[in-house]
């Protein structure tokens, strides 16, 4: 494995106080490649929550949106698979294909 550096605390902190909104989380995470993140981040609660569907019941449509921590650990399975693993078993069943597709991908 590459010599990726543990984050420390600090640096999840900072992390986690800059990415309060979707967009800032999607940036975040694209650009995110090293797997020693994934603890850190499962521990923030930001891989517990997978969105679901907005039913817009006057159109009889859901707008799903691709989910940008999901995203990652597709990624990551192949450097971590045992960690994703782990935040995969422990998260809600999705609805959302797009998740199921990154869980499917993992």
């Amino acid at each position: 494995m590459k010599s990726w550096k543990i984050p420390t605390p600090e640096m999840v902190e900072k992390a986690v106080a800059n990415m309060p909104r979707l967009e800032q989380q999607r940036y975040f995470f694209e650009r995110l490649q090293n797997p020693y993140w994934i603890g850190p981040l499962s521990t923030k609660g930001f891989f517990s929550n997978p969105p679901e569907g907005i039913k817009h019941e006057s159109e009889g449509t859901i707008e799903v949106q691709v989910w940008p921590a999901s995203q990652y650990l597709s990624r990551m399975a192949t450097l971590a698979p045992l960690a994703v693993c782990e935040v995969l078993v422990k998260m809600p069943d999705p609805h959302n294909p797009f998740v199921i597709r990154d869980f499917i991908g993992a």
